[in-house]
């Protein structure tokens, strides 16, 4: 009886996955990876396969991956030790010649490498490559504490996302091929930056038009003032669920790129633990709710509009 009852289970989830390949056929998803599981090789060839399961559904994949957990290890090996201000790392320039190198070389290859393996065609990119993406150094300001005068805080090279140039993305559409980005840009003159990469992954899904941006996170996605993972909400629910100062953290910063990307034109975000074993493929073709899905009302979208007739 409990197979009988497990099939069941499995044949509902194809069912699901059959009406899920087929409103999301042609339609493009920018997916961001990053944290502890870059530096996991099982979890990197887990996401691969969902990747490329994705891809080969008929659905345009956009990948944008972080830095990692690992960068201070490699930085410690060439004796480099980056400040923090602010709770960011500060890079210098040596530190951002190092930094592209293993951005862009080292982690970018891994994640190239594990999707061809699964038998997709990945092919890395910078955000310098096709002039991809055009920075502009990071500011912000704070207030002393003993005069309430605001001064520049300076992260070095560390840069925000400016203008993402499209084109690539144009001639590699309806292609086999799966971009695999690393959040490394310039500005207008010369200066390399590296840049958050769930910024990057929320300006391209904008740009580019994307039905759906995917961040995936070191947790479940948002939780509510109960403690219990929120399922699914609205952008304008999202809106007024940050002006609460209920969600804080890095989880903030992540819904802040959700709703941005929102505003730009995106049908739906996505907030999702990267440690669940293909919890890619069972958020975004089953009915079963992995993370945080946040709807765009300002489309004329509902939460009926994501589902699907049993």
């Amino acid at each position: 009886m409990a197979f009988l009852k497990d099939s069941v289970f499995k044949g509902r989830l194809i069912a699901d996955a059959v009406s899920y390949i087929r409103k999301f056929s042609g339609e493009t998803i920018v997916i961001k990876i990053g944290g502890s599981a870059l530096s996991d090789p099982q979890k990197i060839k887990n996401f691969a396969l969902d990747v490329v399961m994705l891809k080969n559904c008929g659905i345009d994949v956009i990948v944008i991956h972080g830095i990692g957990s690992h960068i201070d290890r490699i930085l410690d090996k060439f004796g480099r030790k980056q400040s923090v201000v602010e709770n960011v790392r500060v890079s210098t320039k040596e530190d951002i010649e190092l930094i592209e190198m293993i951005i862009s070389g080292h982690i970018n290859k891994q994640i190239v490498q594990e999707i061809n393996f699964a038998g997709g065609v990945g092919v890395g990119l910078s955000g310098k490559d096709a002039s991809l993406i055009t920075a502009a150094k990071m500011r912000r300001t704070k207030k002393e504490t003993d005069s309430n005068i605001e001064r520049l805080v300076d992260f070095g090279y560390l840069g925000s996302p400016k203008k993402i140039n499209t084109e690539i993305f144009e001639i590699l559409s309806d292609s086999p091929v799966i971009p695999v980005i690393s959040p490394v840009g310039f500005d207008e003159y010369g200066n390399t930056y590296t840049i958050n990469a769930d910024n990057v992954a929320g300006a391209i899904a904008s740009a580019v038009r994307a039905n759906r941006l995917v961040l995936m996170t070191e947790s479940d996605g948002l939780i509510g003032e109960d403690g219990s993972l929120i399922s699914s909400l609205s952008r304008l629910e999202a809106e007024s669920l940050r002006k609460s100062r209920v969600i804080k953290g890095s989880s903030l910063a992540k819904l802040d790129v959700c709703i941005e990307a929102l505003k730009g034109g995106v049908f739906g975000a996505h907030m999702i633990n990267s440690k669940l074993e293909h919890s890619l493929l069972i958020e975004m073709l089953t009915k079963e709710r992995m993370g945080t899905f946040i709807f765009n009302n300002e489309a004329n979208f509902t939460n009926e509009d994501f589902e699907f007739e049993d």
